[in-house]
């Protein structure tokens, strides 16, 4: 077997992990991106070449792309970039934050860190563990290359998912022309006690690393995490999440929520705490693209949105609204641009955290179907309209 491969398996099938290292290799992985994101996910990037139907960019100079591969086809990608923080652009050293590690004593001034971007995989392939093999690969190479810090940038929809993998988010989210709100988040190699309680797939590698670091750990739990407002999706209880909710609607959501009409408090509890995740944004926050697609069913919790496409006349959303279209049971483009002009909390129930809740609790899950078909996703209830 070849170097840069690793056979591994699973119920469904063989995937041959591999890092792209001949031309042809990484332009089938950047053929594999705009598939996804273009193709799929109607997601226009200005680095996306349209005529060989191809995203790359000046990072995949001096990446490491890994891909996986079945029966010869790429089904699957991740990007890593390894550096010193002040080496990377400062655009990248801005959004996520690095001048604080360093000033703060996270990081030494030249001390490598990677920057993990590209990560995707083929929608066949969402509710399979390729997602992890992928992680699992790339945290092999954070131990060859002695990395502490792995940072990136993540979409709303996908949260839930990466802290489930273990990792954290830190920092304000921010806007990317082409993938719209990311939220900065990190994966600490040696973090292993929260490995452990979020029950990361991770943790199994993570216990055996040899040298931990610890310190490093101990400074970033300290400096972004223990006065944090920021509620991991993983570690929250189901009761804590239901709580906050009610304080945050002054009511209990089965009152007002039509995507929890005709649950029982104990139904919608379960629902929520195993596919929502609570996030934070700041005014002019982009939160859904026109035409886009959407992924999740999000409820404006406090603060307030607006409508960049309808404002004749001007359309707001106000706590409790849905907004957005339908991408919990089915996924279905956005029709508007819609915007936060307040500071905002909002609650996103993924698609994919309902696809495997659905298999365990069928009949709760056949009740908010019902209830996503029977919501207008194109007038929302709560809708109030400025003359």
């Amino acid at each position: 077997m070849q170097k840069n491969q690793n056979l591994l398996t699973n119920d469904e099938s063989t995937i041959l992990l591999k890092v792209a290292q001949t031309n042809a290799e990484k332009e089938a992985v950047y053929n594999f991106r705009y598939n996804v994101y273009v193709e799929e996910m109607d997601k226009h990037r200005i680095d996306a070449d349209l005529n060989h139907k191809m995203i790359s960019d000046l990072f995949d100079d001096w990446a490491i792309n890994i891909y996986a591969e079945k029966s010869g086809k790429i089904v699957g990608v991740n990007r890593l970039n390894i550096a010193p923080a002040n080496k990377f652009p400062k655009d990248i050293i801005h959004t996520l934050d690095l001048k604080r590690f360093i000033q703060l004593g996270g990081l030494e001034e030249n001390e490598n860190i990677t920057l993990m971007t590209k990560l995707m995989v083929d929608k066949a392939f969402r509710n399979s563990p390729l997602l992890y093999l992928l992680m699992k690969k790339s945290y092999e190479l954070f131990a060859e290359y002695d990395i502490q810090f792995g940072f990136g940038g993540c979409n709303l929809h996908l949260l839930r998912l990466y802290e489930q993998m273990g990792l954290h988010r830190y920092a304000e989210n921010f806007i990317d022309g082409g993938y719209g709100l990311l939220f900065p988040i990190v994966m600490l190699a040696d973090d292993v006690d929260h490995f452990r309680r979020v029950r990361s797939p991770l943790y199994r590698l993570a216990r055996k690393r040899t040298n931990k670091n610890l310190d490093k750990v101990t400074w970033f739990h300290e400096t972004f995490q223990n006065n944090s407002n920021i509620m991991n999706s993983q570690i929250i209880s189901a009761d804590a999440l239901w709580d906050f909710l009610c304080r945050t609607l002054k009511a209990s959501p089965t009152n007002i929520l039509p995507i929890l009409d005709g649950l029982s408090v104990e139904e919608a509890k379960i629902f929520v705490h195993s596919c929502g995740i609570i996030i934070q944004c700041q005014p002019n926050n982009l939160l859904t693209l026109q035409g886009e697609v959407s992924y999740s069913h999000t409820i404006l919790l406090s603060g307030k949105l607006q409508s960049k496409t309808i404002i004749k006349p001007q359309k707001h959303y106000l706590p409790g609204d849905y907004f957005g279209a339908n991408g919990l049971t089915e996924q279905n483009k956005h029709i508007e641009d819609i915007v936060a002009i307040a500071p905002s909390q909002i609650l996103v129930l993924t698609g994919l955290g309902f696809q495997r809740f659905s298999n365990s609790n069928f009949e709760i899950a056949h009740k908010i179907v019902k209830n996503c078909r029977q919501i207008s996703y194109h007038s929302p209830y709560k809708l109030t309209v400025n003359e």
